[in-house]
């Protein structure tokens, strides 16, 4: 685990998103994010709580990210919801070339099972990628909800997915506030295609 730290998104003027319900919105970023022995210029946001690098992958299935969706990075995903002008779905990139990193929030998203009620059921939960060394962070703001079997994770997946590979780090498991993962890769070719998670 990391320090906790939070990117205020509207404080620091990322961009919010529309999105519509079951789709992925296309974000070109400005360099080639290496993960699982490809470089990837683009990610795919959903409300769902994960990031693709290759497809549109908006609608929530319940599976374990061991049957993998492809080339994916599940921050917290569960059946979220961006059903008002309280949450939202922010990203940016920010910084000098070399040094940038992009941005993506789930803010004050709720659960299908609360959809339109009031914040007490809501989480806010973040990625960032690094340009600098490939680094990502997961970062958790808030992930207790009123709602029975969903608070704290215990319904998400958290994990990253290759192409045909995938590594769970939280399956329905309770996953604390203020809370912070580094995900690293390293030495990562065709023969050696093993991340690690700090």
């Amino acid at each position: 685990p990391l320090p906790f730290s939070w990117t205020d998104p509207e404080a620091n003027n990322h961009k919010k998103v529309t999105i519509k319900r079951d789709k992925a919105i296309k974000v070109e970023l400005p360099w080639n994010v290496k993960y699982w022995c490809r470089e990837h210029n683009t990610v795919f946001l959903n409300e769902h709580g994960f990031l693709s690098f290759t497809k549109d992958q908006g609608k929530y299935t319940r599976k374990n990210l061991a049957k993998p969706l492809a080339n994916t990075m599940a921050v917290f995903w569960d059946n979220w919801r961006v059903d008002n002008d309280v949450a939202g779905l922010w990203w940016k990139v920010q910084g000098k070339e070399g040094s940038r990193r992009f941005y993506a929030t789930w803010n004050n998203v709720v659960h299908k099972k609360r959809e339109g009620q009031n914040p007490n059921h809501r989480v806010s939960f973040q990625i960032v990628l690094h340009e600098e060394d490939d680094s990502v962070e997961y970062r958790y703001k808030n992930t207790k909800t009123s709602v029975r079997g969903v608070s704290r994770g215990r319904s998400a997946t958290i994990g990253v997915a290759g192409s045909s590979d995938a590594e769970v780090w939280s399956f329905k498991e309770k996953v604390p506030a203020q809370f912070a993962v580094l995900y690293k890769q390293y030495d990562v070719t065709p023969d050696n295609k093993e991340p690690v998670a700090h």
